[in-house]
């Protein structure tokens, strides 16, 4: 953002929230609240800590309330309410756009004095996370070090003005991350290796098929996003492989390209699109089903991840280090594909350190052919 429009944005900001700052009406002793606003991929790389607390000496006779973003709502709620006794939801952009949402979110929030605030995302966001975080009323507050990737140096600076201990981790691949501050949280080490999700408890689907992959197409911003033209070459080698149906899936906005997709398959019914169709939980019913899965780098990869189903990645090598790829000491069912210049190079050190903030390289560069070649040392028996 450009620097004066970001001092613009603060100040605004602050004077709309004039006023705010109330007493709490209900005071709760030994109690918890954990502030999550990042995206999907990044609760599923945090959800598992949550029971590790729930479950934890130091923190086992605490009620938790999880304040977090609307669109991971689903999961939470399915799978971890077992240890979470209060959920509060927020939708971050209209936190920031309708004024009269975020008074409503900030009263609601600042109606409880907690005994203690745990805001463990990393990458913390000044204008949605970090303003939660302020107006909560409680005893201490503790977070992790973090960085600058999604706030300023003079921002930053404000922030940690409000909490009573910073955690410091030293691995920078995000599922290990966590697990460092979490052990820092608890004080305490965590045996956890791996993301899971309980198959037990994953909803039924309603895929006709018993013999299929999953091409996830879908990407929170373009870069992410592998071509349709790329897609259809990779799935025309596909077809010529193996019997396996193919579903397309992604979200609602990803719903005209599967179409075009489909369209370019019309008279193979091997060709599903459920683009759009699908919840969150359905969709992790239908990876977890799947036999293997193909996708661009987006929360569905740690969703494959966690259910254990075999995964290839598309990358044009963005964070590289921190979201891609994975350690094989967390996931051996996982390979990634990126563009040339991050293939020929084999010092992944010399990677973390120029595509870790981000990459512009284009994921076009990256060829249906050598994609190709990745599945078959994935799954030999294709």
């Amino acid at each position: 953002m450009n620097p004066i429009k970001n001092i613009i944005k603060y100040i605004w900001y602050l004077i709309r929230d004039l006023g705010l700052n109330n007493s709490p009406s209900n005071k709760k002793n030994n109690s918890l609240v954990i502030v999550r606003m990042d995206a999907i991929g990044d609760y599923i790389l945090f959800r598992n800590f949550i029971e590790i607390i729930a479950r934890s000496e130091k923190y086992k006779n605490h009620a938790i309330t999880l304040i977090g973003n609307t669109v991971w709502k689903g999961i939470a709620e399915h799978f971890d309410n077992e240890w979470i006794d209060r959920f509060i939801w927020v939708n971050p952009i209209k936190f920031q756009k309708d004024f009269l949402f975020r008074k409503r979110v900030l009263k609601e929030i600042q109606d409880t004095s907690y005994s203690l605030l745990f805001h463990p995302t990393y990458s913390r966001d000044y204008y949605v996370g970090e303003t939660i975080a302020r107006y909560i009323k409680a005893e201490n507050k503790i977070t992790s070090k973090g960085d600058l990737a999604n706030t300023t140096r003079w921002q930053k600076r404000i922030s940690d003005k409000h909490y009573n201990k910073f955690i410091e981790s030293k691995d920078i691949f995000e599922f290990n991350r966590n697990k460092q501050i979490v052990e820092g949280f608890i004080e305490h080490t965590i045996d956890l290796i791996k993301p899971y999700i309980n198959k037990s408890n994953v909803e039924g689907n309603s895929i006709q098929s018993d013999n299929y992959m999953t091409l996830f197409i879908g990407g929170g911003a373009a870069f992410r996003r592998w071509s349709v033209d790329k897609w259809i070459d990779f799935i025309s080698s596909l077809l010529a492989l193996y019997d396996f149906d193919i579903l397309i899936a992604g979200g609602p906005e990803d719903k005209s390209n599967g179409e075009v997709i489909k369209k370019h398959f019309i008279t193979n019914e091997r060709i599903i699109n459920i683009c759009g169709k699908t919840t969150l939980n359905q969709l992790i019913s239908i990876i977890a089903s799947s036999n293997f899965m193909v996708s661009n780098e987006t929360s569905a990869v740690h969703i494959a991840v966690s259910v254990n189903t075999p995964v290839l990645v598309i990358s044009n090598g963005n964070h590289y280090g921190r979201f891609t790829p994975f350690p094989k000491s967390i996931s051996t069912n996982y390979t990634v594909v990126y563009p040339p210049i991050i293939e020929k190079e084999e010092n992944t050190d010399i990677l973390s350190k120029e595509y870790s903030s981000g990459s512009e390289l284009s994921i076009d560069s990256i060829e249906a052919n050598v994609a190709l070649k990745k599945i078959k040392k994935l799954l030999p028996f294709i």
